[in-house]
């Protein structure tokens, strides 16, 4: 009976090493495409708009935009320190047009928007805490503002598009230079100068904290 259960034991400690590594090999393997997703995800919002950002020819939301600090992370959590500020044809919704005192003048359908991205401190929805220890857990939200807002976000549709970020940065190519903002530059109030070529890397970290870099390019079809 001694010697059947040391045989015993020793069995089941080689099974239980193994299953516990083909667990720990699951649960990494599910971590890594709980972050290319997120990622993907993240890399198609930010090139939808990219490539639609200077394609509307009437602007219901102000002025044209096309502005980006160029980097989001730790370091620029701000209201006042978007990652990107741009106006995008977006999908047609209807909108009220009113006047400086506020009275309605028409009903029309308008297909654009302006798109604010910042990266800001992850947190519960329904509590407004932080998710994790400050400084450590950031997430990617888009806010979509339509008219007659022109100023501000409040009220404006707000998107989580990635969590988890640690860092995002835009490099800008202009006319073979490569720029790490992009100032808005207005032509004669009807459009604004853009960017051929925004190169977009972006670094996330997985449960454990670990860091995951993507890159991609978006070519923009009327910039440069």
């Amino acid at each position: 009976m001694l010697v059947a259960v040391a045989i015993f034991g020793v069995v089941a400690s080689v099974l239980y090493g193994s299953f516990s590594r083909t667990l720990e090999a699951r649960n990494l393997a599910g971590g890594r495409a709980e972050v290319y997703s997120t990622a993907r995800i993240a890399m198609d919002w930010l090139e939808q708009d990219l490539k639609g950002s200077l394609s509307v020819n009437v602007y219901l939301t102000g002025k044209p935009r096309f502005f980006s600090t160029g980097h989001g992370g730790e370091d620029t959590v701000s209201a006042d320190d978007p990652l990107l500020d741009l106006t995008v044809r977006t999908a047609r919704r209807a909108a009220v047009l009113r006047d400086e005192a506020g009275e309605e003048l028409a009903t029309t359908m308008a297909d654009q928007a302006r798109v604010v991205y910042r990266v800001e401190e992850e947190s519960d929805e329904l509590f407004d805490a932080p998710l994790r220890p400050s400084g450590t857990g950031l997430a990617l939200v888009r806010y979509e503002i339509r008219p007659p807002l022109e100023e501000g976000i409040e009220g404006a549709l707000r998107t989580i598009v990635a969590r988890g970020v640690r860092t995002i940065d835009l490099a800008f190519e202009d006319r073979g230079a490569i720029l790490d903002r992009w100032e808005q530059t207005e032509e004669s109030g009807s459009g604004v100068n853009g960017p051929r070529v925004v190169e977009i890397r972006l670094v996330i970290d997985d449960a454990d904290g670990n860091p995951a870099e993507f890159v991609t390019s978006v070519l923009i079809p009327l910039g440069g």
